[in-house]
């Protein structure tokens, strides 16, 4: 199922992938990196990358600029290898759930 992203997420996405020009990273940066305001829409917009990455759901272009670009830190991968065993439990865990409903 397609996610449906705000003007500032989707920007901040083209920033994370490093898919915006150099223009508008610096108007990105201004804009959303020198306030401590826009930090839970930054956080936000990488779990949001980071679980669509994981699912499947990034075109081509923005699959290869997140294993180019955003997967590069011991950190971020991290984060990815936590996010995919979220995604193989929840299979189990649904399954789970509809056992004991059913019982």
């Amino acid at each position: 199922m397609p996610r449906f992203m705000n003007d500032d997420e989707t920007l901040v996405r083209s920033y994370l992938l490093r898919l915006a020009s150099e223009e508008e990273m610096d108007q990105i940066e201004e804009a959303f990196l020198s306030t401590s305001e826009h930090s839970a829409l930054i956080t936000d917009a990488e779990n949001r990358l980071i679980s669509d990455y994981v699912q499947g759901r990034l075109s081509v272009e923005q699959e290869e600029a997140f294993e180019r670009n955003y997967a590069v830190t011991a950190e971020r991968r991290e984060q990815l290898a936590i996010a995919r065993s979220l995604v193989t439990m929840v299979p189990h865990a649904e399954g789970t759930r509809e056992a004991t409903s059913a019982a």
